[in-house]
């Protein structure tokens, strides 16, 4: 089996915050710029305008300057790459301004879809309950008001560390070991002290909790739902409500990471499992599962297909994981590259067909998502050109229907929304923020972008029957956007237009020869032959 694929983390047990944590940059001597030009997206009419760009300053590292973008640098706080790195991507000099047309016809302005509210939604490693993170900070009022403003969304607790977690009930006396790891049984604790902690936080924030519980506890082949059962009593008896549960993490990837392998039949066993003990207390029954929760590697597609023939349409969600690359591979301009941008079409494409083709009737999930994998890259993923590829993803994933996108992370690593050091919000926490407060939940039937300039159109969150169009330019060559409203039929090159009181207009025919019929591009016709004397037609 494929054992380097993106979604793979070899070493479950070390601390995110010791695995990556992020380069120390030299002190900036940041200078503003007089602004000059004008917006790179240009509407004509009355509109409103969220251009989101990188500040544009002068940032001098060692006496070297590089010259990025100008507007919103309060605002995003980003920490630019470095000077080297800014000279590649934004001081390219100046090319003249082209223009490009987005047309909004009668076609596109049609819904083709109502995307879920919680589209955009969350992730939160598990190692931050075995490392203590959650006792230390899942109390932070700072926390809580940088999270909230992303609700609605699901915070999905998950990753590795998940199935080597067990939930255990504490007394009020004892005090737990940081850690609380047991070497002869191999397993990390939960205790319930945390789990009402992330309870009371995902109440508070307006989030909806789903827990990823241990799937390799295990009797022979089947799961051993014991410690699970543990959890449910647990929540009935305090009263806790609507938590949503999966069973493991990446379970295409457990002989890599655990050395030990969970068929796909066996698996799908133990979600049907889940399900009969959470409709066995009241407040479970409402409850979701999702699942496999698959790696992007090659090999998961084959565990996805199995997984899905034998779990009987349990499952109310088939959840996978995308990441565009390896955290230690991704290079700069993969950052900016549609040719990067347009494989998440097909990848979404292949795993739909894998639900049809199973007559699986639960939507999409990316329960685990971003741009790269293990962690990210270090100072790429965490500043603001990692806002291309989320922001494109965002827009692809309303337009093909899938539901949900739990983001890694909240907080950690090099591609958490928020920063490792000192939770101050990362770029993509800005974007997102923006995202929840314009996008709404019409998706419009336009083509979806595979050039540099990529744009997606859904109803407004702003005013009632109002549009928004997001989305970016890869180039370094600024462009105007022109609006283009197509909403009129043409006959015979005359507009129809309704009359006084709603009375139809005058439907002229234009005589032309028998043949050759001239049928222009995109059009559509209706052709009266007439003095055809055909009988059948006589009636």
């Amino acid at each position: 089996m494929e054992c380097n694929g993106p979604g793979n983390r070899r070493s479950p047990r070390k601390s995110a915050d010791q695995r990556h944590r992020p380069a120390r940059f030299p002190r900036a001597d940041i200078r503003e710029l007089p602004r000059r030009g004008s917006n790179p997206v240009r509407l004509s009419g009355r509109r409103g305008l969220y251009p989101l760009r990188q500040p544009r300053t002068h940032i001098c590292l060692r006496g070297v300057c590089a010259r990025a973008e100008t507007r919103w640098q309060q605002l995003l706080r980003a920490v630019l790459l470095s000077s080297v790195v800014m000279a590649q991507v934004w001081g390219a000099p100046q090319q003249q301004r082209a223009s490009v047309v987005f047309t909004l016809d009668s076609s596109s302005l049609s819904l083709v879809r109502e995307a879920s509210p919680l589209l955009l939604s969350l992730n939160l490693d598990s190692n931050y309950i075995v490392n203590g993170w959650i006792d230390k900070h899942i109390k932070d009022e700072k926390l809580l008001k940088l999270v909230s403003p992303l609700a609605p969304a699901y915070m999905r607790i998950g990753g590795p560390n998940s199935d080597k977690i067990l939930f255990k009930e504490t007394s009020s006396q004892e005090k737990r070991q940081h850690g609380g790891h047991v070497p002869r049984e191999n397993w990390d604790y939960m205790t319930d002290k945390q789990w009402v902690l992330i309870n009371e936080f995902t109440e508070k924030a307006g989030l909806k909790l789903m827990f990823s519980v241990n799937t390799l506890l295990r009797n022979g082949f089947s799961w051993n739902p014991d410690n699970a059962k543990l959890l449910l009593a647990f929540d009935h008896k305090r009263g806790l409500q609507h938590v949503n549960f999966g069973l493991g993490n990446e379970p295409d990837m457990f002989s890599c990471v655990f050395q030990k392998f969970i068929r796909r039949q066996n698996l799908a066993e133990g979600v049907v499992n889940l399900r009969h003990m959470l409709d066995s207390y009241p407040n479970s029954k409402s409850s979701i599962i999702i699942g496999p929760d698959t790696t992007d590697v090659p090999s998961s597609t084959w565990y996805l297909t199995g997984f899905l023939q034998f779990q009987n349409d349990t499952v109310n969600a088939v959840s996978i994981h995308h990441y565009y690359k390896k955290g230690g591979k991704a290079k700069l301009q993969d950052f900016y590259d549609p040719t990067i941008f347009n494989t998440l079409v097909p990848y979404i494409e292949e795993k739909q067909a894998i639900i049809t083709n199973t007559s699986t009737t639960a939507p999409l999930w990316f329960g685990e998502t971003g741009t790269t994998s293990d962690g990210g890259t270090a100072n790429l993923t965490d500043r603001f050109l990692n806002g291309f590829l989320w922001l494109d993803k965002l827009g692809v994933a309303a337009k093909m229907g899938v539901q949900v996108m739990c983001r890694q992370g909240i907080y950690g690593h090099s591609n958490g929304l928020l920063n490792i050091n000192n939770m101050d919000p990362n770029p993509d926490w800005w974007l997102s923020v923006l995202y929840k407060n314009l996008v709404g939940l019409g998706v419009f039937n336009t083509t979806i972008p595979t050039g540099s300039v990529r744009l997606y159109a859904h109803c407004s969150k702003t005013s009632p029957g109002s549009v928004v169009l997001f989305g970016m330019n890869l180039n370094s060559q600024e462009y105007d956007v022109n609006i283009k409203f197509n909403l009129t039929v043409l006959l015979n090159g005359k507009r129809l237009v309704l009359g006084f009181n709603y009375s139809l207009p005058s439907l002229e025919p234009t005589t032309v020869a028998a043949t050759p019929l001239h049928l222009p591009a995109f059009s559509m016709a209706f052709f009266v032959l007439e003095d055809m004397k055909v009988s059948a037609c006589k009636k």
